[in-house]
């Protein structure tokens, strides 16, 4: 890959994880801002976002590591992968001790499918420009 592309995507990650810590402090002191009210318009929007927040952070994390792996027994766990799903788990039991949110497993449910299937599709992306990249 090359080496721009790998720089754009680690400063992609550092903003979008500005991003998220924001969106988490204002949800964790309660505060209603633009894009609460708008997620609140869309059916099951706080469930289309924990997809898509946690979907993005993993698929950008994935090629900002270069899609760092290591095997535990045959299983090839990406690193990137594996630090968002445990920042998530954290993150989403910590609201069980926050006066201000909910625990709520159907928020974790989103927020591990997308993980999964953003984790896929960057997968086959990284793939499909490892082939194009060796044909040309």
């Amino acid at each position: 890959m090359h080496r721009y592309f790998h720089y754009f995507s680690f400063i992609l990650l550092i903003i979008f994880i500005m991003f998220v810590s924001w969106i988490i402090f204002q949800a964790n002191i309660g505060a209603n801002n633009l894009f609460f009210s708008w997620i609140r318009t869309i059916p099951y929007g706080d469930k289309i976002g924990h997809f898509c927040i946690f979907g993005f952070l993993t698929f950008v994390s994935l090629f900002a590591s270069r899609f760092h792996h290591f095997y535990l027994k045959r299983l090839r766990v990406y690193s990137a992968a594996l630090a968002v799903t445990v920042v998530v788990i954290a993150e989403e039991i910590s609201q069980g001790f926050i006066p201000s949110r909910t625990l709520d497993a159907g928020d974790l449910i989103a927020d591990m499918a997308g993980i999964v299937l953003f984790s896929v599709g960057a997968i086959w992306l990284n793939n499909q420009l490892k082939i194009y990249k060796a044909s040309v």
